[in-house]
């Protein structure tokens, strides 16, 4: 026999298993006023049916029923079904043999016959707290392995982005590294000049731009070197941007503006000796 086995519940389910009608009854009369969906079985066949149809929360099966004994049917359930909590009501002269599977964990509670209408209530009360807080439990443990698997993916996704970068880093410096020996091989002489005129990066040609006798340092101020057209001409180019030249003798000097994020900050001075391209 089944209870409202189609009906949609959110209720929690107890399944109850005998193969004496008037115990079933019992049971239900006993059970009526708790907010609890009641199904039965009167065999651990038809109960196993049932358990393959909808989950249960609690099953309570007699022990001595014909063709599947109580603890049998238990076994089966613990196998197939671990989430429902498994009770067994008993006599005495098969005591020894019940507290055993609760030692093994094939049942988690055991009643003796007759049984205390308080004390059966209070148990299956209890044992629905306990399967609410085994549901919580596992409904937290599912949350924390998706976060960490979250945590997981978003470390991969941050070590490819360093790895990426770190790449990148790499490249810009050999760039770089490439940038400052070609600047510092080329055969004209080249000053870079800060907004204040003091020169803060030269090459190796542009150390000696004034003859051997005369050799530039960093930090030197374009005045202590040059004429002071050539300062002009650097306010001039640092002010509108635009650059300009000036020629003196054999030489032609080209003052031209930094761009980029160094946009008026300040020249770069490239020393060409007339009729050289």
């Amino acid at each position: 026999m089944r209870d409202r086995m189609n009906e949609p519940s959110t209720m929690p389910v107890l399944l109850l298993v005998d193969d004496e009608p008037n115990v079933i009854q019992a049971l239900k009369r006993l059970f009526r006023k708790e907010a609890i969906d009641i199904l039965s079985a009167t065999s651990g066949k038809q109960a196993l049916d049932i358990l393959a149809e909808r989950p249960v929360d609690i099953l309570l099966t007699d022990h001595r029923m014909p063709e599947m004994s109580g603890v049998e049917l238990l076994s089966i359930v613990k196998e197939r079904y671990p989430d429902t909590l498994r009770m067994i009501l008993t006599g005495f002269t098969d005591i020894d043999t019940i507290a055993q599977c609760v030692n093994q964990g094939q049942i988690y509670k055991f009643f003796l016959k007759p049984w205390d209408d308080s004390q059966l209530i209070l148990e299956i009360r209890q044992a629905l707290e306990y399967r609410n807080l085994l549901q919580a439990n596992a409904r937290l443990n599912e949350t924390i392995r998706a976060q960490n698997a979250e945590l997981k993916r978003m470390n991969d996704h941050l070590e490819e982005l360093v790895e990426e970068r770190t790449r990148e880093l790499k490249l810009q410096n050999a760039a770089l590294e490439l940038a400052r020996d070609i600047l510092e091989e080329i055969p004209f002489p080249i000053l870079g000049v800060s907004t204040e005129h003091l020169i803060v990066w030269m090459n190796r040609s542009g150390r000696k731009v004034q003859g051997e006798d005369c050799c530039l340092r960093l930090g030197d101020a374009v005045e202590d070197h040059f004429d002071m057209d050539i300062s002009e001409a650097i306010d001039r180019v640092l002010q509108n941007l635009h650059p300009e030249h000036v020629s003196r003798q054999d030489r032609t000097t080209e003052i031209i503006p930094l761009g980029g994020k160094f946009t008026g900050k300040g020249v770069i001075l490239l020393f060409r000796e007339d009729g050289i391209a």
